[in-house]
């Protein structure tokens, strides 16, 4: 349709090339929402689908300044935008071609295609053939988010109806009005215990194991939790108990996580809580410090990746994301570099201090000696180099840090621990995974108790004997 005729036509005849443009540019963002229904929420991807809609817009002005036809414009900022934005599918379908491949190789190609396309557009076709092609891809696209809409319905009613997420009142606490010990809990995810890493990368980390006992340290070599996914054993660590399963929906895990018990505790006897991560994960855990209120932060999936981070990880944009951990490394290593200055200690304050690290959990950032890995083996679980390289990396930062806390702050208690072990290599044992690192140093004095405890008991244990708690041990949730 030229612009001269749009008067002397019905609007319904811009119909279909208007909703072509919305659907082709809300299609991917709104595939990613849906699929992660549990724990996005479309404020989260509604940014995407503006910038989306908005680039159709300016190519559609561009080939309509061009050529003055609205339908045919319509057509190719829709087909451009579309497969830009969900350039991942089509890398993938050409990357089974037998030939090495590279980013920029597909990027040239997925271009020539895109070219030709436009050439066959608007040397060959009429109108009406775009009009019945627009109609079916416009038709085919809106099914398929209503498809997916209608699979996500039962989780969608599942998150409105998380409630009481709430932590229950913490119980009555006697103590004295003399200061309680600075607490540093540290939770490394996806650090192996030694077992593990003895059992699957042939690799020993009995020294590590045994420079923290001459600190003062008590190291369970054999506790283990029932599950290793992050969210669960988490929101568990974090309420000191046994508070949801890998069967809850994870949007409940998720709230019941942030809104924790052991903020409310630590804030009942008195503590200054600080929180240090990296990224968003202040949030995800309840521990944004009063500076930073943690507003306007993308949700993330079980796996931990952010809603924004998968989307652009779609788009031919991906290069840009996936490449560029330099800074994600910076910060990782500037929460270590904190533990370890003196200058961040005082002993007059009363602080419980939460740090989570997502390392040595992919990706895969540093090689031992601290250096940056190589890009294309971020997420290389194939190679046991990579996982062990970053894991004898963090154990030498561990190592450094707690030795300082230790001389710094020898009247405090120090938690390590991690999630799980190693998960994602091909041929770990479920049995091995849920296998913990687990060390204690509690002021000096030997804490026997905890050993061949699992995370949550451990922490219980502390509790109990810290803040004369009635915390016993809890069976252990399947």
């Amino acid at each position: 349709m030229s612009i001269g005729n749009v008067n002397n036509n019905s609007l319904k005849s811009l119909f279909f090339p208007v909703l072509m443009m919305i659907v082709s540019s809300f299609y991917m963002p709104l595939f990613l929402y849906l699929s992660n229904a549990e724990e996005a929420y479309f404020y989260d991807i509604f940014k995407f689908c503006l910038i989306f809609f908005s680039v159709t817009l300016i190519i559609f002005a561009g080939f309509f300044i061009y050529k003055r036809n609205i339908v045919k414009a319509s057509f190719n900022a829709s087909i451009i935008v579309f497969i830009l934005s969900n350039f991942k599918i089509f890398e993938y379908v050409i990357k089974l071609l037998p030939i090495h491949l590279r980013y920029w190789h597909v990027l040239a190609i997925v271009l020539f295609i895109i070219v030709h396309i436009l050439y066959i557009i608007y040397k060959f076709s009429s109108d009406s053939t775009i009009r019945s092609i627009q109609l079916v891809l416009t038709l085919v696209l809106s099914g398929l988010i209503v498809f997916n809409f209608i699979l996500a319905v039962p989780n969608i009613i599942k998150k409105v109806n998380v409630v009481n997420t709430e932590p229950d009142n913490v119980q009555n606490i006697n103590y004295s009005n003399e200061k309680l010990p600075n607490i540093y809990y540290f939770i490394f995810d996806e650090f192996s215990a030694n077992d593990v890493v003895q059992k699957y990368y042939d690799y020993d980390n009995s020294a590590f194991y045994n420079k923290l006992e001459d600190l003062g340290f008590t190291v369970s070599e054999n506790s283990e939790n029932k599950s290793f996914e992050t969210i669960t054993v988490t929101a568990n660590y974090m309420n000191y108990d046994y508070v949801v399963t890998d069967e809850d929906p994870s949007n409940k895990r998720l709230e019941v996580r942030k809104n924790n018990r052991t903020k409310n505790l630590m804030s009942e006897l008195g503590y200054d809580i600080n929180g240090f991560s990296v990224g968003n994960h202040l949030d995800y855990f309840g521990m944004v410090n009063d500076s930073n209120n943690g507003n306007n932060l993308s949700a993330i999936t079980v796996e931990g990746s952010s809603i924004n981070d998968l989307i652009i990880e779609n788009t031919v944009l991906y290069p840009l994301l996936s490449d560029d951990k330099t800074q994600l490394a910076t910060e990782i290593n500037e929460v270590f570099d904190y533990f370890e200055d003196k200058n961040n200690f005082n002993q007059n304050d009363q602080t419980y201090n939460f740090i989570y690290l997502p390392t040595p959990h992919e990706p895969f950032l540093f090689n031992a000696d601290g250096t940056m890995t190589n890009p294309k083996n971020y997420y290389n679980w194939e190679d046991k180099q990579f996982y062990l390289n970053q894991y004898i990396y963090v154990t030498n930062k561990i190592s450094t840090m707690v030795e300082k806390i230790v001389e710094y702050d020898p009247e405090s208690v120090i938690i390590l621990q991690s999630d799980h072990s190693a998960r994602y290599m091909s041929g770990i044992a479920n049995e091995d995974k849920v296998h913990i690192f687990n060390a204690v140093y509690y002021m000096g004095q030997p804490l026997d108790e905890i050993k061949g405890k699992s995370g949550v008991n451990t922490l219980r244990t502390i509790y109990s004997k810290l803040f004369n708690l009635d915390l016993p041990d809890l069976e252990v949730v399947e």
